[in-house]
């Protein structure tokens, strides 16, 4: 990734339309199918939020099936918390600012050779969701019952096929090429989410 593309997903990411997390050009989802498609798209608004999933993806594609998808439950159980908490009035505070921070710890873990196992990663992983979260509810805070409800569904299973898919296409990948494919990828994944998340922590700093 050049730095010219790292600068133009952090500007994208902090333009007005991205910062307010909403895919019906700034309108509230109103009925059930915008409300899906909502929740659908968000992960792939902000590239911090992105990031943070293809990056985890990276760091449990190896790893057994089962140890997987306790981590993508925890993600999903972490994400759904942390709206619902928006939603009730109890927002973390600075949840935007470090849900990038989170992009860069997971960007550290996945450059750091160490091995973690399957319940602390689940647990980190579901705590960083809870900051993605509260950052993502902007988009449904206000909304009817009916629209936030298919927003959440729409977002966990979004969330939960870049995670696995991630995970899975790397895997496929890997099998075609040679031994060092899955490391390589694993690291400049990890290079891009620090870069992101560093030059978005930078222009947010800057702008505040």
């Amino acid at each position: 990734m050049t730095a010219g593309a790292v600068c133009s997903i952090a500007g994208v990411a902090m333009s007005p339309a991205a910062s307010a997390h909403h895919l019906m050009d700034g309108a509230m989802p109103g009925s059930l199918l915008e409300g899906f498609l909502s929740g659908i798209a968000h992960p792939f608004i902000g590239p911090d939020h992105f990031l943070f999933l293809l990056t985890t993806a990276m760091l449990l594609a190896f790893r057994p099936l089962r140890q997987q998808w306790l981590s993508v439950a925890a993600l999903a159980i972490g994400i759904l918390v942390g709206v619902l908490a928006a939603v009730a009035g109890f927002a973390l505070p600075l949840a935007d600012p470090l849900s990038v921070l989170t992009l860069i710890g997971v960007g550290a873990a996945a450059l750091s050779s160490r091995d973690v196992g399957p319940r602390p990663m689940a647990t980190m992983v579901g705590a960083a969701a809870l900051f993605h979260g509260t950052a993502l509810a902007g988009a449904i805070v206000g909304s009817e019952p009916t629209p936030m409800t298919a927003y959440l569904l729409g977002l966990s299973i979004s969330a939960g096929a870049v995670v696995l898919g991630g995970g899975l296409l790397v895997r496929a990948l890997a099998t075609g090429f040679d031994a060092g494919f899955p490391g390589r990828t694993r690291r400049w994944t990890g290079i891009a989410a620090i870069a992101v998340g560093n030059l978005m922590l930078l222009l947010k700093i800057g702008g505040s």
